[in-house]
Parts: C-alpha cells; sequence; structure tokens
C-alpha cells in the first residue's frame, strides 16, 4: 500500500505521467485483489487517468491521505517543474504564489520559505518592477532548478527531509532581500516570541 502511496505522489509531483502511473497501477495484481475490499485502491483505480482534470483529482486523494509532509513536498516539486516549462511572467508569479501559499510560520519548511520570500520580494514589496520580466524568470527558473536537483534523486521519505534544509546554493533574492524588509522583519520576530 505504501509504493501505492508513493507513486501517487509521484505523480503528483509530476515525475510519473498520470497513464504510466495507470499503466503500473494495473499491473499490481496484489492492489486488483483488494479492490473490492480496501476503499483507497478502489478510488484510486476508478480515476479517469485520461481525463484532463486528472491531477485535480490526485491532488485531492494526496491531500486525503493525511501525510502533509509528502503532500507539500509533492506540490513543491510540481511548482518547480511548471516554473522551468512557463516563460510567461505573470504565470511564474502565480506559481511561486501557489507554492509560497503553503509555507506555514510555524513549521519550519525551509524550502517552501524560500518561494514565500521570493513573492514576499517581487510583490508584496513591490520590487517586481526593479526586476523585470527577464530577470525574475532567471531567478525562478534557478530557484526551481536548484530545488528539483536537490529532489531529483531521493526517495519519498528523503524528500520530507528536503522541507527542512537549505539549498547548497544561494539563489538570489530570496532570503537576501526579504530579509532587509519591515514584513520579514515583523513574521521573525512573531515567530521568535512563539518559541
Amino acid at each position: 500500500m505504501e509504493q501505492l502511496k508513493d507513486k501517487l505522489f509521484a505523480v503528483l509531483a509530476g515525475s510519473i505521467e498520470a497513464l504510466d502511473f495507470e499503466k503500473w497501477l494495473y499491473e499490481q495484481q496484489e492492489l486488483m485483489e483488494v479492490i473490492e475490499s480496501n476503499a483507497f485502491v478502489y478510488q484510486v483505480v476508478c480515476l479517469n487517468y485520461k481525463h484532463l482534470t486528472i491531477l485535480k483529482s490526485v491532488d485531492k486523494i494526496c491531500e486525503s491521505i493525511g501525510d502533509e509532509e509528502a503532500y507539500l513536498v509533492s506540490k513543491l516539486e510540481r511548482g518547480c517543474r511548471e516554473i522551468l516549462k512557463t516563460k510567461e511572467p505573470n504565470e511564474t508569479l502565480d506559481i511561486i504564489n501557489s507554492v509560497g501559499a503553503y509555507y506555514d510560520h510555524e513549521s519550519d519548511y525551509y524550502l517552501l520559505q524560500e518561494f514565500y520570500f521570493f513573492e514576499d520580494v517581487l510583490v508584496i514589496n513591490n520590487n517586481y518592477k526593479d526586476f523585470g520580466d527577464k530577470k525574475m524568470l532567471i531567478y525562478a527558473s534557478k530557484l526551481a532548478a536548484s530545488v528539483l536537483l536537490e529532489l531529483d534523486t531521493l526517495s519519498l521519505n528523503e524528500k520530507r527531509q528536503v522541507l527542512y534544509a537549505e539549498l547548497k546554493e544561494d539563489i538570489g533574492p530570496t532570503r537576501k532581500q526579504a530579509s532587509n524588509t519591515k514584513w520579514y522583519n515583523f513574521l521573525k520576530k512573531g515567530r521568535k516570541r512563539k518559541t
């Protein structure tokens, strides 16, 4: 059952295509044998993997599993893959925003924090105009590529730990510029008081 969940999170992360997952799923005899007695397996098998909204369906199932770290790292990985695919500044900002929205100030999810601060630098502090489209896309691509480099060869259990780790290289404007803002300092002070 754990392998099924891991593969489902890989679909959400974009490291396995939905149709490849479907093929793998139907080849798993032990899963097919419990389809009637296991509601989770039944739910996964009954998805239409050719439908345009398959990722939304997979997302709902993954979120319902209750493994927050696996869900967050999968959403982070998917967001990074989407950033590298797009060359549209507004779409890139939307992806950065959606990934950064998963950051919780109560958590120690360092990688999600990087996206949160990047959005903070660009949008809240109105520095997007200073960056310009090209520079923003370069920084976003570097951040996404760096995260994927960290995650690509790891198992799901190892990826959970990467949420807490710092990137191996300083990518650009994220933490450095955010740390100079009043908003960042306010959040940092508020977090210290709680701990």
